[in-house]
């Protein structure tokens, strides 16, 4: 027996035999996930409060505020919550009735041109140059 037949059976024979603390791996194995874009949160947010203070003058922050404000007075303030979570209710709405009239369109049409030849060939050209129908 080879040891491609030994990795083809079992792939973790080689692994378990050969890591002689799983526990450091896992511990590794999950900071090599978690740490990466915990590095990167941070950088942006660092990037934030820089240009919030360092970039812009204190009369033009109005433009760029803190993070910590942006979560105290969109998060923490009931009432500017409340706003954002309407807007963000109106939104879907719209997105959703949008999704439902472009799908209810699209496989209307879709079986049309499957049902009958001369749909097929007025509607192809239009939706080829439209970009709807890769060629």
């Amino acid at each position: 027996m080879s040891i491609t037949d030994v990795l083809v059976e079992d792939p973790d024979a080689m692994t378990a035999a050969e890591d002689p603390h799983p526990e450091q791996s896992k511990l590794r194995h999950w900071i090599g996930v978690v740490a990466p874009p915990l590095a990167v949160a941070a950088l942006v947010i660092g990037a934030w409060y820089f240009g919030t203070y360092v970039l812009l003058d204190a009369q033009r922050r109005f433009l760029l505020p803190p993070p910590d404000a942006v979560v105290t007075n969109a998060i923490f303030d009931g009432e500017s919550f409340r706003e954002i979570m309407t807007a963000t209710w109106n939104t879907a709405r719209v997105a959703a009735v949008g999704l439902v009239i472009a799908s209810a369109l699209g496989i209307g049409i879709a079986v049309a041109m499957s049902q009958a030849r001369w749909t097929r060939d007025r509607t192809s050209r239009p939706m080829r140059a439209a970009g709807a129908i890769p060629k």
